[in-house]
C-alpha cells in the first residue's frame, strides 16, 4: 500500500506537517512507513517547451536542429536525434546545468544507465545545442503507468500543457508517496480512508471524508442483470450495479496521477474508477462489459476440475475446484474471484453497458489461489487480508458516483445485493481496570472513550466499563477475552 500525500491532504488536514517527521510518528505509532519517495528526486531544471521550428542539421543526416519556446525570452537551440519531434509539440526540455536521473545507453538494461546525469550546453557535429529534449525513461518515469504517452523518441506532452513551467507540477511528481509496511491486522489502513482516520487521531487533524451520493434514474436493474452466491460460505456479499450509455474515455489527470502513486496503470475511465475506489475504500471491485455476460447473470462458484480462464493479462489459467470464479449465465467462467478478471468481458472501446460486481470473499481461500497460481494482484493483496461486507454496498456506489460525476455514463437505479454476512452493528465490552493494569496508567474510562473516539471508535463509560460499538473497518477488534487487550492497544498508542 502507497500513500500520497497530495491525496491524503484532500481527506485529512496534512498543513505544517514535515514528511519525514509524520512518518517517523506514524511508525512509532504502529502504522510502519517503509520508505519515503519523492517521485520528482533527480529531475532538476527540466521545463516544458513548445517546439518552433525543425531544421535539417548542415553537417548530420540524423540530427535536426530544432527552436523551442521555454518562455526564457529568446529561443533555445537544441540538436537532437530523435525522429518523433513535430513542429508545436510541447515537450520536456533540459536546459544548460539542468539533471535527469538517467542516460541512453545501447550497453545497458533497456538501453537506459541510472544515476545523476548533468545536462550540459555544447556543440553537435559543430551545431550549438544549449539542452535536451528528453524521453519518459530519461525522466526515469516508467512508460507502463503512462500508456497514453509515447514510449519512444521524445516525451510528447498534451497539447494543452504549458509553456516554460517545472516539470515537477506535472503527473504529480511533486508529491511525497509513503510506502506503507502494514500488519495484517490492520486490513482497515489498506485505503486512503483508513490512513486519513489514523492520520488524523495521532495527530489531532480534521478528516474530511467525501460523501457518497448516486443520481439515480426511475428503472430498476431487476429484470436486467442477476447476481447469484452458490458457496454462501466462502463469499459473504455480492453487489452489483449497471451503467449504461457508456462512453469509454481517458480518466482526468487526476485520477491517473492518484492511481500511479500506487504503482496501477491507467486504463479507462471505468475500469479507472473501480480502481480509485479499491484505493479509497480498500473494496475491490471488477467491471464487465454487460453485453458480453451471457444471460447478464453473474454466479460466484467454485471451479470445475480442468476448467481454464483467460485473464485480462493474456494468460491462460489452469482452475481447480478449489478456486472461487464469478461464471457467467452459461456457466462459463468470467474472472477469478478476488484476483483477476477474464478477458472475455474486459471494458473495452465499445463498451456501452458496464455491469459493477462489488463482493466480499473469504480471505483464506483468496490466499490458496494466488499462491497457486503464483499471481497476486492489488485486489487479492486487500481480500487476503481481510474486507468487511459494509463496504461492498459503499464502494460500489461511490464507483457508480465517481463515473457519472466523469460524464462517462447513466447510473441504472437501485442495487442488486445477496448478503450472506451480519452488517449489524458489533458492540464489545472492556474492563477500564484491566486496561489499566495491562498499560499501567490511572486513565479514567472517560479519558479512554475520548481517545477511541479520534479513531472513529464511539464508546462510552458504564459502571467501570467501556461499551464500544466497533466500526466495521476494525475487523481486529473481537468481542472476547482478548477485547481488552486489543482496547489497550489502541489507547496505548493514542496516549503514547
Amino acid at each position: 500500500m502507497n500513500v500520497s500525500l497530495k491525496w491524503l491532504g484532500t481527506l485529512v488536514d496534512i498543513k505544517g506537517l514535515d514528511p519525514e517527521e509524520m512518518a517517523e510518528t506514524l511508525t512509532v505509532d504502529g502504522i510502519p512507513v517503509e520508505h519515503v519517495i519523492y517521485p520528482g528526486k533527480g529531475i532538476q531544471g527540466v521545463v516544458t517547451g513548445k517546439i518552433l521550428s525543425i531544421e535539417k542539421h548542415p553537417d548530420a543526416d540524423h540530427l535536426v536542429v530544432c527552436q523551442l519556446d521555454c518562455a526564457k525570452g529568446a529561443p533555445i537551440q537544441i540538436v537532437t536525434g530523435a525522429s518523433n519531434v513535430e513542429v508545436g509539440q510541447i515537450v520536456p526540455v533540459a536546459l544548460d546545468g539542468a539533471h535527469v536521473p538517467a542516460k541512453h545507453d545501447a550497453k545497458a538494461p533497456g538501453g537506459l544507465a541510472r544515476g545523476d546525469t548533468k545536462i550540459k550546453a555544447g556543440k553537435l557535429r559543430g551545431v550549438v545545442s544549449n539542452g535536451m529534449m528528453c524521453s519518459l525513461g530519461e525522466l526515469g518515469l516508467d512508460d507502463n503507468l503512462f500508456p497514453a504517452l509515447n514510449k519512444e523518441g521524445i516525451l510528447i506532452l498534451p497539447a494543452d500543457t504549458p509553456i516554460g513551467v517545472d516539470f515537477h507540477t506535472l503527473f504529480d511528481l511533486d508529491d511525497v508517496i509513503y510506502e506503507m509496511e502494514l500488519t495484517a491486522n490492520r486490513a482497515d489502513c489498506f485505503s486512503m480512508i483508513g490512513m486519513a482516520l489514523e492520520v488524523g487521531a495521532i495527530f489531532k487533524r480534521k478528516v474530511n471524508l467525501p460523501e457518497i451520493s448516486v443520481k439515480e434514474t426511475g428503472e430498476a436493474i431487476e429484470g436486467r442483470a442477476e447476481v447469484h452466491i452458490a458457496e454462501p460460505a466462502f463469499c459473504k456479499r455480492f453487489c452489483g450495479r449497471l451503467l449504461e450509455n457508456v462512453t469509454i474515455a481517458r480518466s482526468p489527470e487526476w485520477i491517473e496521477n492518484r492511481l500511479r502513486s500506487n504503482g496501477i496503470r491507467p486504463i479507462n475511465n471505468v475500469v479507472d474508477a473501480a480502481n480509485y475506489v479499491m484505493l479509497e475504500i480498500g473494496q475491490p471491485l471488477h467491471t464487465y462489459d454487460y453485453d458480453k455476460v451471457a444471460g447478464h447473470s453473474l454466479t460466484c462458484r467454485f471451479a470445475k476440475e480442468g476448467e481454464t480462464i483467460k485473464t485480462l493479462d493474456g494468460q491462460e489459467r489452469a482452475l481447480n475446484v478449489a478456486d472461487l470464479v464469478i461464471a457467467d449465465g452459461s456457466d462459463t467462467a468470467a474472472c477469478i474471484a478476488g484476483v483477476m478478471g477474464g478477458l472475455n468481458s474486459e471494458i473495452t472501446g465499445n463498451t456501452k453497458v458496464t455491469l459493477f460486481e462489488s463482493a466480499v470473499f473469504n480471505a483464506a481461500n483468496i490466499r490458496r489461489t494466488t499462491q497457486k497460481l503464483h499471481h497476486s494482484t492489488d485486489s487479492s493483496a486487500r481480500f487476503t487480508k481481510g474486507v468487511e461486507a459494509v463496504n461492498a454496498e459503499l464502494a460500489v456506489n461511490r464507483a457508480i458516483e465517481l463515473v457519472d460525476i466523469l460524464g462517462a455514463g447513466r447510473v441504472i437505479g437501485s442495487m442488486i445485493d445477496v448478503c450472506n454476512a451480519d452488517i449489524s452493528e458489533k458492540v464489545v465490552n472492556a474492563d477500564v481496570c484491566h486496561i489499566n493494569r495491562i498499560l499501567n496508567t490511572k486513565l479514567s474510562g472517560e479519558s479512554m472513550a475520548e481517545l477511541l473516539s479520534s479513531i472513529s471508535i464511539p464508546a462510552e463509560v458504564c459502571e467501570n466499563k467501556l461499551r464500544i460499538k466497533v466500526p466495521h473497518f476494525r475487523t481486529d477488534i473481537e468481542d472476547g477475552i482478548e477485547t481488552d487487550w486489543d482496547i489497550a492497544e489502541e489507547i496505548g498508542r493514542l496516549y503514547g
